[in-house]
């Protein structure tokens, strides 16, 4: 009777959990834009449809854990399709792929790996909203790329501008630098506008700097694209360097002309701000 009991009780709360993911699945309303008649779809339908893209971009926003839940939701049904997936984040910064590498290779624990990437100093966003996702990583032996630029050289911009950089850090820089978008320029402006607070007052730098953390992520993209070109690339970033193509997707492209998917967390409906919105469970 005793066994009996304890089976019936496993069998009960894997069912369990099978409805609430199932359920957690149906709570997410999801908007497919590129369709002419950006109707609502299903996750599955949502998976079915992106699968097959080279590079998957989804955003979020920052502080939000519902976002980072459906990142990994994403994550973890991609990967059981092609478990040859690397995921590229914006939160780690290119000089600590080492560091990053050692930790999803097991050479070294948590503590230090939080440490020696000096995560709560140059991210400063709450760990545990994105541990689920390392984990994860840590756990398939997936690969997770650091794309951020420095923040030694993004801070010298914000104080000097990109003609005030000593030389070792122009060497950072990209390679090239588009200007020429005036939409995405008029787009920034409106966020600067809205943070009064901030240290920087000269919209010019504060273009300049994220121009270059957007540049940069793209350059690591295409670069990595061409290492390893059989694997497919999942990149985490916030909405606004995704929306409308504007800041990493459209860079990216214009270097490596690859397929990508473009799936933004909680924006407002607007022709063409993604590929896809999902909206998260209230």
């Amino acid at each position: 009777m005793y066994i009996k009991i304890n089976i019936f009780i496993l069998i009960s709360f894997a069912f369990s959990f099978f409805c609430i993911s199932e359920e957690s699945e149906s709570n997410i309303e999801i908007i497919n834009l590129s369709a002419s008649n950006t109707d609502t779809i299903t996750f599955k339908e949502f998976i079915d449809e992106i699968k097959d893209n080279r590079i998957i971009y989804i955003g979020e926003n920052h502080d939000n854990k519902s976002h980072h839940e459906i990142q990994l939701k994403i994550i973890k049904k991609l990967y059981t399709f092609n478990p040859r997936i690397v995921i590229g984040m914006e939160m780690f910064q290119s000089q600590f792929q080492n560091e990053i590498n050692k930790y999803i290779n097991c050479k070294i624990n948590e503590e230090e790996f939080l440490g020696l990437t000096e995560y709560k100093k140059r991210w400063v966003y709450d760990y545990g909203l994105y541990k689920p996702i390392i984990d994860f990583a840590k756990e398939e032996n997936i690969p997770v790329i650091a794309l951020s630029i420095d923040s030694e050289v993004t801070r010298e911009i914000s104080r000097h501008g990109i003609s005030g950089l000593e030389a070792k850090l122009l060497n950072q820089l990209p390679t090239f630098i588009d200007f020429t978008n005036n939409d995405y320029g008029n787009f920034l402006f409106d966020i600067f506008e809205q943070h009064p607070e901030s240290e920087n007052k000269d919209f010019s730098r504060f273009h300049e700097v994220q121009l270059v953390w957007d540049e940069s992520m793209a350059e690591n993209i295409v670069r990595l694209s061409k290492n390893i070109n059989d694997y497919q690339l999942i990149v985490l970033s916030g909405n606004g360097h995704i929306v409308f193509d504007y800041g990493i997707p459209s860079r990216a492209f214009r270097r490596n002309n690859i397929k990508f998917v473009t799936v933004t967390i909680d924006v407002e409906k607007d022709n063409g701000i993604s590929d896809y919105i999902i909206q998260s469970p209230r």
